[in-house]
């Protein structure tokens, strides 16, 4: 909120190019409030406006490299593509075992006094699963440029395609193989992972890269929590007095704490990485 406040502040003395960097910095907590949408195209259309102030306050590291290696990709320097995207997925990556790591030490909150060890151990690792999997929401990243919920993959779809270009297409079938294991449904690298296998030797067992361990746990414990939240649980108390049946979770109490988030607008180098195609000639 005080973002909110500031850029307003920075419009009514004249300053367009502090308005235009608070306002940025506030769209990146609050992505869907339309008033400063409109804030910020009034503000790219005013005289004072420069690309430069298109920023935020509070740096991200991550995003940075995001950022200039799709500014690489739409300048077709895609061997500079590949070093940024590289260091930009070893910095999420870091972020990420940081963030999981930290899962360890959540407090054990919510036990009743007397409750069964089968309870209290299936309630911890609940809240574990529960804030591991709040963490590529917290490490991924959104504005109106980078969509939250496709951040992670977003980083292999820019690869595979500059290793494409770069015509190192074991690497490049690496990386989308990555990305369909986040994106299973993707027609376009679906076909693409199609051309790559074609144009490598045929015995070659070209696997995804290293990360997909980290990938494939995460989805599973996704997978957990789902049938936990579908599931009522019934909690036995321990009294030396006879119990009545216990009271059933209501599903809203159970529900997982990961936030829905809408598709973005299409942005150019956005909308350019989900339409890639590939030049068979």
């Amino acid at each position: 909120m005080p973002y909110h406040y500031l850029q307003m502040s920075y419009y009514r003395v004249g300053d367009i190019a502090r308005a235009t960097t608070a306002a940025h910095t506030y769209l990146e907590a609050n992505f869907d409030d339309e008033v400063m949408e409109r804030n910020v195209i009034f503000y790219e259309n005013a005289e004072g406006y420069s690309e430069d102030n298109a920023v935020s306050m509070e740096p991200n590291h991550r995003l940075s490299l995001y950022m200039k290696g799709a500014n690489q990709y739409n300048q077709k320097n895609y061997m500079e593509c590949v070093t940024l995207f590289e260091a930009a997925l070893q910095a999420y990556y870091h972020a990420m075992e940081v963030c999981r790591a930290a899962c360890q030490l959540v407090p054990r909150t919510g036990f009743k006094r007397k409750r069964s060890l089968i309870g209290i151990i299936g309630r911890s690792l609940t809240n574990l699963l529960r804030c591991r999997a709040n963490c590529s929401e917290k490490v991924g990243y959104r504005t109106r440029l980078v969509d939250r919920d496709g951040y992670e993959g977003m980083h292999y779809h820019y690869l595979q395609f500059c290793y494409f270009q770069l015509d190192s297409l074991r690497d490049a079938l690496s990386a989308a193989l990555v990305y369909l294991e986040l994106k299973p449904d993707d027609e376009i690298m679906k076909s693409n992972v199609e051309y790559y296998r074609s144009k490598l030797p045929a015995e070659e067992n070209i696997k995804p890269r290293k990360e997909i361990k980290l990938v494939r746990q995460q989805h599973g414990e996704r997978i957990l929590i789902q049938k936990e939240t579908s599931s009522t649980e019934m909690e036995v108390e321990m009294d030396d007095k006879p119990l009545g049946p216990s009271s059933v979770l209501s599903s809203a109490e159970r529900q997982s704490s990961i936030p829905k988030t809408k598709r973005t607008k299409d942005e150019s180098y956005y909308a350019s990485t989900h339409n890639f195609t590939i030049d068979y000639d």
